[in-house]
């Protein structure tokens, strides 16, 4: 019996059939084909290193190595990037470099991130169309996007399903889009000219700087959950807030005049 033949809309999302019905959506759940722009896409640069032979642990404690997991594991792709280069490339169970496949719930996530970026900006522009001064239009967007992440990401330590979780971190990347992207217009706001490339900078710095502290953090906070980490990032919200409230006034500053 082969999954080829006996895939139908009661068992594709059953093991093992999902290997066919995730590349074939179409045939069992109603979709539409979005046409992308060819001439736009970027092809990413490979460098295939030998990594199948890298030995790791498995779940129940005996030694395998990387290539040996995959195939074990009914996997379908398996790709991994270092600095934007392909390093490692490798297919099973019919999946090809350009076979499309399902992605399930992430998409929600990416749509919550994008929504939120739409948001955010419209939100603070027709505000200060409609006579808000910068000050107060920053700073509600800004306060919008974090009273949407906190509760969302205090629920998300303690989600009971996976859908539930993916659906509250689409809603946390909403809230931090609606906020960042307000956040990171404030050197315009600010200043003018190049001071507004440097102060960028420096924020993009800072930046880098928490996303390797994170790195570090996440494997020594998440060996029994992830909740922690989701609860240090609410923690961080209402941080964030008061340096945004206790910062000043939103407005641009006037060079001092000599006497």
């Amino acid at each position: 019996m082969t999954t080829e033949r006996t895939t139908t809309t009661d068992n594709w999302l059953d093991d093992p059939y999902p290997s066919r019905a995730f590349q074939r959506v179409r045939e069992f759940a109603p979709s539409a084909r979005i046409a992308n722009d060819s001439g736009v896409v970027s092809e990413l640069p490979v460098d295939l290193q030998d990594l199948g032979g890298i030995e790791l642990k498995a779940v129940d404690g005996s030694t395998t190595t990387v290539e040996r997991q995959f195939a074990t594991s009914n996997g379908e792709g398996l790709v991994v990037l270092k600095d934007g280069v392909i390093v490692y490339e490798q297919y099973a169970n019919g999946m090809l470099p350009r076979t499309p496949h399902l992605c399930m719930s992430v998409t929600k996530s990416f749509v919550g991130a994008m929504l939120g970026s739409l948001s955010g900006g419209w939100l603070s522009g027709k505000l200060i169309q409609r006579g808000w001064s910068a000050d107060k239009a920053r700073k509600l967007a800004i306060t919008l996007g974090c009273v949407i992440m906190l509760p969302a990401l205090l629920l998300t330590a303690t989600a009971s399903t996976p859908l539930y979780a993916v659906l509250l971190i689409a809603a946390i990347l909403f809230g931090f889009q609606v906020a960042i992207n307000n956040i990171q217009t404030l050197p315009s706001d600010w200043f003018g000219g190049g001071a507004v490339g440097s102060l960028a900078g420096i924020s993009g710095t800072a930046a880098v700087a928490g996303t390797l502290v994170t790195t570090w953090l996440v494997p020594a906070m998440t060996k029994v959950s992830f909740a922690p980490i989701f609860i240090l990032g609410a923690a961080l919200v209402p941080l964030s807030l008061l340096c945004i409230w206790l910062g000043g006034r939103i407005e641009p500053v006037q060079p001092k005049t000599e006497e």
